[in-house]
């Protein structure tokens, strides 16, 4: 999926000396040497390295005694993370080695996006797929990426949840005769030369808060270390903390919302680069100042969908290079939704369609992705039909009914 993110992306490597014009991201934010300090023109002393500096080791230490070895990386070996741009939610597929792990599906609207996404790159199974909790916002459009691949093993925080998108995705790992499982925090398992594993939730909840159960993934390739906090709190980051001791990407939880990404967990963290997932319409105010401002102080650079696209990060298992599929010289620490560029520069919402989704809801009324219509024909489609209408053309429907309901007929090629 490395070339995913657009020709002419923009580039930076998190380890390395900026080549002219490719890391003007890293350079307003600060750049990350090896040893994950970072020092900002004009600095007399590096920020993150006070910030790290203030951090309490010994529970990163403890962590990093319960972390299982990653696999070495051997010649020839690739890795990359996707962050799809699908609007107000989360979607990432990891590549290593020919192994694929699908986290999250952004809402339902990103179905055809994964769907395509797959498709184009010739993708018919995931290793793995993990749910990090059943909230629409990240399950909605992993049913769709089921329409063209079969799953090995697939994760979720919960097992049953009332989201008909969350039991869509069941329904379709059941017909391929898999069923979900909760894992539990220390397990792990390899992904080609990668190592997944699972630091969150230490503590679960029994409030109904399905964001503070969401499952927390570091991953682990040579050198290089990606984290995945889903919609984490600050609980729940501080928890999995004590299994951090730095890292090259983090996938930073709840969509900057300001209630995450907590100095605790940071300092733990120290992320030379962040990514954030949250469109650019979105009613939450995401991504928040509060969040922004604590990356900031870490002198991380900073990625955003909203405004970038797709955002791909390459390893090659000593230092990681990142690209986004526009806006390569942005201003990501301006806080709120599109951070001033509006729809021009902002996110997609995967499909073109607005993707202003209420998390962990599941609006019947909501721009969804499982079947496709058309505007000018009536009929409707599945997603994996050969004859789905351009995209300017397409109206998505969240389930068979609401389709019929709108006057639509269904397609005699693909049957939907």
């Amino acid at each position: 999926m490395a070339d995913s993110a657009g020709e002419g992306a923009g580039k930076a490597n998190s380890s390395a000396s900026s080549p002219e014009g490719s890391l003007s991201i890293a350079e307003k934010n600060g750049v990350a040497d090896t040893n994950g300090n970072v020092a900002r023109p004009g600095d007399s002393a590096s920020k993150a390295e006070s910030f790290k500096g203030d951090a309490d080791t010994s529970s990163a230490a403890g962590g990093s005694d319960q972390a299982a070895a990653a696999p070495e990386v051997p010649d020839g070996s690739t890795f990359s993370v996707t962050y799809f741009d699908v609007g107000q939610g989360d979607a990432a597929l990891v590549q290593c080695d020919g192994a694929y792990l699908l986290i999250d599906g952004g809402p339902p609207s990103a179905s055809s996006l994964l769907y395509s996404a797959l498709s184009r790159e010739g993708i018919s199974y995931l290793d793995y797929v993990v749910a990090t909790h059943p909230d629409t916002d990240h399950t909605g459009g992993i049913a769709g990426a089921l329409e063209v691949a079969t799953a090995g093993r697939a994760f979720c925080s919960a097992t049953q949840a009332e989201q008909r998108s969350f039991n869509a995705m069941a329904d379709r790992l059941s017909s391929q005769g898999v069923s979900l499982e909760v894992p539990e925090v220390g397990d792990s398992w390899e992904l080609g030369s990668a190592l997944v594993q699972v630091i969150g939730p230490v503590t679960r909840t029994d409030d109904g808060d399905a964001n503070n159960d969401s499952i927390m993934l570091k991953i682990t390739y040579g050198q290089t270390v990606f984290v995945f906090a889903g919609d984490a709190d600050s609980n729940e980051e501080k928890g999995a903390a004590t299994f951090l001791d730095g890292c090259d990407v983090l996938k930073v939880a709840h969509h900057g919302s300001a209630g995450s990404s907590c100095y605790a967990f940071l300092r733990a963290a120290l992320p030379k680069n962040a990514v954030i997932s949250c469109s650019n319409d979105n009613s939450y105010g995401h991504p928040t100042d509060d969040a922004l401002s604590r990356l900031r102080d870490c002198g991380t650079a900073v990625y955003r969908t909203d405004m970038q696209g797709d955002i791909v990060a390459e390893s090659d298992g000593t230092a990681v290079t990142m690209s986004v599929a526009r806006n390569a010289d942005v201003d990501t620490l301006v806080a709120g939704p599109g951070g001033g560029l509006g729809a021009a520069g902002g996110s997609s919402g995967g499909n073109g369609a607005s993707a202003a989704v209420n998390e962990g809801s599941d609006d019947s009324n909501s721009a969804a992705g499982i079947y496709i219509g058309n505007k000018n024909s009536k009929k409707f489609h599945l997603p994996s039909c050969s004859s789905l209408p351009a995209e300017h053309n397409r109206v998505y429907f969240s389930s068979r009914d609401e389709a019929v309901s709108a006057g639509m007929v269904p397609c005699k090629r693909c049957n939907p």
